[in-house]
């Protein structure tokens, strides 16, 4: 990673911390081409909600409405097993972060306005090192 990422020290997850994840009762959705995975979403419950943790398309594949389709699925997938909405914590000022979830139906959200669980990996040590990169954002739709 570049740019203003470069001074975070971030990486991408590992196969085995992203095999982790799963244990940590955690939901993954891919979109497949040609037998290929170009996008995902990873999200796992927080309170009474799904917590959006990590979505990408392949830069070859976005700007197609596969973003789009991830979260109407999760959307979906909610409604179905009866959480009471989708929440998430991103970038506020990245446009293909904060402004993209604005753009797909979601709002920021005030701090009262989420649960503790949320409230609480809004204030880890994960969030808090990647505050120093640029100001986050909680964003969230109720139904």
């Amino acid at each position: 990673m570049g740019g203003a990422f470069a001074g975070a020290r971030l990486t991408g997850l590992t196969a085995a911390q992203y095999a982790e994840k799963f244990r940590q009762n955690e939901l993954l959705w891919l979109i497949e081409h040609r037998e290929q995975p170009v996008g995902f979403v990873r999200a796992k419950p927080v309170d009474d909600l799904l917590y959006i943790a990590e979505i990408g398309v392949a830069r070859a594949h976005q700007g197609k409405g596969l973003g789009r389709r991830l979260l109407a699925h999760m959307r979906d997938y909610a409604r179905e097993n009866e959480f009471k909405g989708l929440a998430g914590l991103t970038w506020k000022h990245v446009p293909f972060n904060g402004p993209y979830y604005l753009r797909n139906g979601f709002q920021e959200w005030a701090w009262d306005q989420a649960g503790p669980e949320l409230r609480a990996l809004a204030t880890s040590s994960n969030e808090q090192q990647l505050n120093t990169i640029g100001e986050r954002m909680i964003f969230g739709e109720r139904f």
